[in-house]
C-alpha cells in the first residue's frame, strides 16, 4: 500500500472527505441502534402510575420518524463512500497501468528475450485486475468498518457499559483468529496468482504462436501442458 500511495498525489482532499462521509455514516448506523434502544425503553416498555406496562405512541412516533431519517442518511452516505472510494480506487489503478507500461517499454531486449510474452501480460493484466478489486471493492469495506468499529463500541458502551465488557471478552480471541487467517490467506492468494499468471502465460503463448504449434502437430503437447497447469 506504501507503494501505491504516490498515487494519491491530488486526491488526497478528496480522500479526506471520504473519510469524514464515512465517520457520518458510521454515527448514522450507531444512532440508530441508540434510537431503536430508546423507542423500545421510552415508546413501548413504559409504566404507568399503577405499574402496568403500557405504550407511550406519541414518544414512539417521533423515533421513528427521527429513526427514518437517521437511516435514509446514512444510506445515501454509504453509497457516496462506495463511490468515492472506488473513483478513488481506479484512478490509482489507471496511474498503475500507465507506470507499469512505462517501465515495460524501458526494458532491455535482453529481458524480453528471457521472459515469456504470456507472462508480462498476465503481469499487466490479472494482476492489475487483482489489485483494481482491492482497489473498488475492499476499501469500502475496510474504511467503513474501521470507523464503524469505534463508534459500535461506544454505542454498546452508552447502551450498557457491563454488557459491553462482557462483548469485549471475544475481542482478543477474534484478533488471534484474524492475524491467522491473514497469514494463511496471504500465502494462499500469492500461490492462487502465481498459478493463474502461468495459465494465462501459457494461453498467451499457445494462441500467439498457434499457426507453429498446428504446423508441426503440437496441439496434445500444448494441451497436456495447458492441463498440468490448470489442475
Amino acid at each position: 500500500m506504501k507503494r501505491l500511495w504516490k498515487y494519491m498525489e491530488g486526491r488526497k482532499g478528496f480522500a479526506a472527505l471520504m473519510v469524514l462521509v464515512g465517520a457520518g455514516n458510521a454515527v448514522a448506523q450507531t444512532g440508530g441502534w441508540l434510537l431503536v434502544r430508546n423507542a423500545i425503553d421510552k415508546g413501548i416498555v413504559v409504566r404507568n402510575k399503577q405499574g402496568a406496562i403500557v405504550g407511550d405512541e406519541r414518544h414512539l412516533t417521533v423515533i421513528i420518524i427521527i429513526y427514518l431519517g437517521v437511516a435514509a442518511a446514512g444510506w445515501v452516505l454509504q453509497a457516496k463512500l462506495i463511490r468515492g472510494l472506488a473513483t478513488i480506487g481506479q484512478a490509482v489503478v489507471i496511474g498503475l497501468r500507465r507506470d507499469l507500461f512505462d517501465h515495460l517499454t524501458s526494458l532491455s531486449l535482453r529481458y524480453f528475450s528471457q521472459q515469456k510474452a504470456g507472462w508480462i501480460i498476465a503481469r499487466l493484466t490479472s494482476d492489475v485486475d487483482a489489485v483494481s478489486d482491492v482497489l473498488s471493492q475492499g476499501m469500502p469495506t475496510l474504511v467503513s468498518n474501521v470507523i464503524l468499529l469505534p463508534a459500535a463500541v461506544i454505542a454498546l458502551l452508552i447502551a450498557d457499559w457491563r454488557l459491553g465488557l462482557i462483548a469485549f471478552v471475544v475481542l482478543p480471541p477474534t484478533l488471534i483468529i484474524s492475524r491467522w487467517f491473514q497469514r494463511v490467506s496471504h500465502a494462499a492468494n500469492v500461490e492462487q496468482r502465481n498459478r493463474i499468471g502461468a495459465v494465462t502465460a501459457q494461453i498467451a503463448e499457445s494462441v500467439s504462436g498457434m499457426a507453429i504449434v498446428q504446423a508441426f502437430n503440437r496441439e496434445r503437447r500444448f494441451q497436456a501442458e495447458f492441463d498440468a497447469l490448470n489442475d
